[in-house]
């Protein structure tokens, strides 16, 4: 298998590169600053001619917060730099990999999520990330639409890290339990992928996220059960503590779809277990 990533030094992209190497693929990986896909003209250093057998792309506007006063840089990145990659594979007849997320709905569905759902964003940056779904499917036939969630991993800022620091500071944390999702390491999700990637289902969307769910209050209390951390979690409501960019209150993903080609995931608590057992602190 012979595959480009782009993005390769972000927090999934680095996952990507390393388990597709692992695998023993062909990988022609890039940073966002090696090639920045809202920029045409630096597609110019894809080879075209190397017969890749996909495009993974890895490079993302992620700061949701941000992406509120931000928004024309989250499109841009999110939304046009996806448009312009799918131009680039239908011109090279090359499937696109592209992520998306669970913030693509609006979190009023009581039952989690299935691919086929009406999206509504309640947000800017899952405005621009539908922006790129919608990007990809117009200009291409060929893709992989893959969606996840709440991620974790050993590069970049996320939950986990937050709340070690959190509880390092205070005695007493409060975190939001009307909030619903699977917490996703991105080993996890470029397992799936990979996965996908070797199976070759028909093309269309696809959601990649962990087994179960919970809410963001227990799992700050599992991170601190789990770390042994001396600090008290305690749950509060989303509209206790107003953010810049709202929040769907449902964001479970329903993974049947890939269960039915013989993908399983992982459970979260697997997942943030072996994270937190890898980054030691206190267990």
């Amino acid at each position: 298998m012979k595959v480009i990533i782009i993005g390769q030094t972000g927090m999934l992209g680095r996952d990507m590169v390393s388990l597709c190497k692992q695998k023993g693929w062909a990988v022609q990986g890039f940073s966002s600053q090696d090639v920045d896909v809202t920029n045409p003209a630096t597609l110019a250093k894809l080879d075209p001619h190397s017969e890749s057998d996909f495009l993974i792309n890895c490079a993302a506007y992620t700061r949701v917060d941000d992406a509120e006063t931000k928004a024309q840089q989250a499109y841009e990145l999110n939304a046009l730099g996806p448009f312009y990659l799918a131009k680039w594979c239908a011109a090279n007849q090359v499937p696109l990999v592209q992520f998306s997320t669970d913030y693509v709905f609006d979190g009023k569905k009581e039952d989690p999520y299935t691919e086929d759902d009406g999206t509504m964003p309640i947000n800017k940056y899952g405005l621009s990330k539908l922006g790129g779904e919608i990007a990809v499917r117009t200009a291409l036939k060929q893709f992989y639409i893959l969606r996840t969630q709440w991620l974790y991993g050993e590069n970049g800022p996320h939950f986990i890290k937050t709340i070690r620091s959190l509880a390092e500071q205070k005695p007493e944390i409060s975190i939001v339990n009307d909030q619903w999702g699977a917490p996703t390491s991105t080993e996890e999700v470029a397992r799936m992928a990979c996965e996908l990637l070797e199976r070759r289902p028909e093309w269309g969307i696809y959601h990649v996220t962990a087994a179960g769910e919970t809410t963001w209050f227990d799992y700050a209390r599992r991170i601190v059960a789990l770390d042994n951390l001396f600090c008290s979690v305690k749950p509060t409501v989303t509209d206790a503590y107003p953010r810049p960019a709202r929040r769907p209150k449902n964001g479970r993903l329903d993974t049947k779809k890939i269960r039915e080609i013989g993908i399983v995931p992982k459970h979260w608590e697997e997942g943030v277990k072996a994270y937190l057992l890898k980054n030691q602190k206190n267990v």
